[in-house]
């Protein structure tokens, strides 16, 4: 078992409600926790905790104090911390110097509109800021200082009782806070006494107007069921009564308050007056419906066998997999129906028509047709929540999306209780600068695996990562091998000189800044180096691509589609690979697949892609580690050219579309080919 962590919450109001908060709060940090988590709750107002307690104890937290805890919290009822802060804290403490941990920003509620007051926590002294975590192993140590947890985020509660509560679970560093679209002003609280029979006229105007606004969209049309109450209203200005009423059902009631990340504490339905009821409809709530209306004409089926949620489709690894599985399952199973959403904002994505996908895959870019800029990450989730509860797939396939991990984080288990098997695929992780593990793999899809089927990935480093530090079902987890069906021979061209490639994408992580240092060593051995990959100047900080400074060895060549058609590799005596991070990269296969002799970064699935037949370096912040590992492959270059012949023949049949379509039967668990 990991070490300890004791919590003690405070309950300072009498209100469960904010205990439950809380309580809700560090059962999600349980998905990216290793530590073993002790709760104690100082209750001076007598609440009844046997629901509270219940909970934690149904999740594995232990109730009480803990003995020798290395770490420790205190909190107060209605604090809730973003997602990951526990285990982000004590990896920090673990590493530095820090004795006292917080969270980079506090925002507590304020006034009956919800207004946010933040605080910067590395402004405050330590007795003011909410949520510190302690390393009790340092106190009374000389100098520990306190340190704060960059983006991560307490919501404090300060003692205000409002009907409109604002509930911030994340908010990015020094992000705009604005009153949510949807305001107390132009709702009017009722109380339900009696339900009625609409009469032809409000009826047959609501029908005209929800008609008119939805299209063809079945989503729309479940979403509005519209009864009509008789009730007591409170009184609204004079300037909101019009002759024609609408009102709007709890469920449209709830899916606006989940955008507006409000919850309104009103009983029965709200209702609003309209002169026009079309007009009105499309003017307060256009965030919404326009943006239902507009995806609806992506839908040329009522039902979808297979939903796939990705960030986007570019030229990169995780995306050749994603291609690789929609055109293996529309080939194997050409009855399915298939929808596939892209979450993330990206200059160009590829196209069902660029891709060649059949006519049974639908495309839905929901960057391009959500329209509303407020709280957009937020409308997007609601979106596929409620694209997915409609269509109720046999499969749901989560690749690498944030959007995707929140929705299945938080609705997994109505979507299991419709049938829906959930499948994640991931394939890198990040080393942080203190050493601790980052990105999607270790931090969303821990949390949203639980309700999970199959998880995929490339590489064993992440099945081992997910197993020994996270607890996953081993037998959950398949390592599948990419498909390439473009390789091609290559006859090495007479050239003089020797000549080094090195392709991908123009990132950070990827490391193109190393290669000036490289190139400048090389150069008295009079080798050059061409680069191939995408610059997207949005990556960098200066947005200059690090390439544009180098010596006149190194050329950069531009971005490239295709490794084997837009690349003349004849011409190059190795490959070359810098990243500091990745799974099991399309291009170092790729480049196997081409007999080009490899020089890499020993990280992630390389070392067990490339079958010793490469040669490593394990510093990749070290130019002296990889000119040296150029310089010997080189110099033994038979030996090398023997190794590259051999990895390509083992490549090619473990990357051949035969197997690759036993591992989609395996990963849907079908064996038949119909």
């Amino acid at each position: 078992m990991g070490e300890k962590i004791e919590i003690t919450v405070f309950s300072r109001t009498p209100l469960i409600s904010d205990l439950h908060e809380t309580i809700t709060s560090l059962i999600g940090q349980l998905g990216s926790s290793r530590l073993q988590i002790f709760v104690n709750i100082d209750n001076p107002f007598g609440l009844s905790l046997d629901s509270e307690l219940t909970r934690l104890e149904a999740a594995g937290i232990k109730i009480g104090k803990a003995k020798d805890a290395r770490f420790s919290l205190s909190l107060d009822s209605g604090d809730v911390l973003s997602k990951s802060f526990i285990y982000k804290a004590t990896e920090y403490l673990s590493f530095n110097q820090a004795g006292f941990v917080c969270p980079e920003y506090t925002f507590r509620r304020a006034s009956f509109r919800a207004i946010i007051a933040a605080s910067e926590n590395s402004n405050l002294p330590l007795n003011a800021v909410h949520a510190t975590l302690i390393d009790r192993s340092k106190i009374g140590q000389v100098a520990t200082p306190l340190s704060v947890i960059v983006k991560d985020t307490c919501v404090a509660s300060a003692d205000i009782t409002t009907d409109l509560h604002h509930f911030i679970k994340t908010m990015p560093r020094a992000a705009a806070l604005e009153s949510p679209f949807l305001t107390p002003s132009c709702l009017a609280t009722i109380k339900s006494q009696a339900t009625t029979t609409k009469t032809k006229s409000t009826r047959a105007k609501v029908r005209s107007a929800v008609s008119s606004l939805s299209g063809r969209s079945k989503i729309l049309r479940k979403i509005f069921s519209c009864p009509v109450t008789s009730a007591d209203r409170h009184r609204l200005p004079d300037t909101y009564y019009t002759k024609q009423t609408i009102y709007i059902s709890s469920q449209m009631r709830s899916e606006l308050a989940f955008i507006a990340e409000c919850k309104y504490a009103l009983k029965g339905y709200e209702s609003m007056t309209f002169a026009n009821l079309t007009a009105h409809i499309a003017k307060f709530y256009s965030p919404l419906l326009a943006d239902y209306q507009r995806i609806s004409s992506a839908f040329h089926f009522d039902h979808y066998d297979y939903i796939c949620v990705l960030p986007w489709l570019i030229s990169g690894g995780i995306d050749l997999f994603a291609i690789n599985y929609l055109k293996t399952i529309s080939k194997l199973y050409p009855d399915f129906k298939i929808l596939v959403i892209l979450t993330n904002d990206f200059h160009k994505s590829f196209t069902k028509e660029e891709l060649g996908l059949t006519s049974n895959v639908d495309f839905l870019n929901l960057p391009q047709a959500v329209s509303y800029a407020k709280n957009k990450e937020i409308l997007m989730e609601r979106l596929v929540h409620t694209i997915i509860n409609t269509f109720s797939p046999e499969y749901l396939h989560i690749i690498a999306s944030k959007v995707g991990y929140n929705v299945v984080i938080k609705a997994g288990d109505d979507f299991r209780s419709r049938g829906t098997k959930l499948l994640f695929s991931s394939y890198n992780y990040l080393v942080g600068p203190h050493h601790e593990y980052m990105g999607y793999t270790v931090e969303e899809l821990p949390k949203a695996y639980r309700p999970g089927d199959t998880i995929t990935t490339d590489n064993a480093k992440s099945k081992s990562i997910w197993v020994n530090q996270y607890g996953f079902r081993e037998e959950d987890i398949l390592i599948h091998n990419q498909l390439f069906t473009n390789v091609k021979d290559i006859t090495p061209s007479t050239k003089d000189g020797i000549k080094i490639l090195w392709a991908a994408h123009i990132r950070p992580e990827k490391n193109p800044d190393i290669l000036l240092p490289i190139a400048s060593a090389l150069k008295k051995d009079k080798i050059e180096i061409d680069c191939y990959g995408l610059f997207v100047k949005d990556n960098w900080e200066t947005e200059e691509n690090p390439l544009d400074f180098a010596p006149d060895n190194l050329h950069y060549k531009g971005p490239y589609n295709d490794f084997f058609t837009d690349i003349n590799l004849a011409e190059y005596d190795l490959f070359l690979y810098t990243s500091h991070a990745d799974g099991t990269p399309n291009v170092i296969l790729e480049a196997a697949l081409a007999g080009l002799p490899i020089v890499s970064s020993d990280i992630g699935g390389i070392a067990d892609a490339t079958m010793n037949k490469a040669t490593l370096v394990k510093n990749t912040y070290s130019a002296d580690e990889f000119i040296a590992a150029i310089r010997d492959t080189l110099s033994h270059h038979e030996e090398s050219i023997k190794n590259a012949a051999a990895l390509k023949k083992s490549l090619l049949e473990a990357h051949s579309e035969k197997t690759f379509e036993l591992q989609v039967k395996s990963m849907l668990n079908r064996s038949q080919n119909v």
